[in-house]
């Protein structure tokens, strides 16, 4: 697994979070045709007048979902596969939680300073792309 491909699971965890109240907004605009769906400007659900239509763009969405937490576990399966204690430390604070570097040595202790973790982070995937 690359840097790039660790460093998405932050951004994948804010997606599945918004399209799952994306799914929300279409349950309650099946029973509610003046409720607005996110993402579609200037429009309410009674543009869609059947519910085959919301129905649809549900499933779409909850497919969406399904490979976006797919996606994650990867990630997590990851680094969880990793035998060093400190590195999953490292790789969860910055991957999964997405802090930044001053709360990543904050967080590690040992008097660990920002630049010390970066340049960490930095060889650990260097190695990794190296074996």
């Amino acid at each position: 697994m690359t840097r790039k491909q660790a460093e998405q699971l932050f951004g994948i965890n804010h997606e599945i979070w918004l399209e799952r109240r994306r799914v929300q907004e279409f349950l309650a605009a099946k029973s509610d045709p003046s409720v607005s769906i996110t993402g579609l400007p200037h429009l309410n659900s009674r543009v869609y007048s059947g519910k085959v239509e919301i129905e649809i763009l549900q499933k779409a969405v909850e497919k969406r979902i399904e490979r976006l937490v797919k996606r994650y576990l990867e990630i997590m399966d990851f680094i969880e596969q990793e035998p060093d204690s400190w590195a999953r430390q490292l790789l969860t604070l910055r991957c999964l939680y997405g802090l930044p570097w001053e709360r990543v040595a904050q967080s590690m202790g040992g008097n660990n300073t920002p630049g010390g973790v970066k340049r960490a982070y930095y060889r650990y995937f260097e190695k990794k792309r190296e074996n």
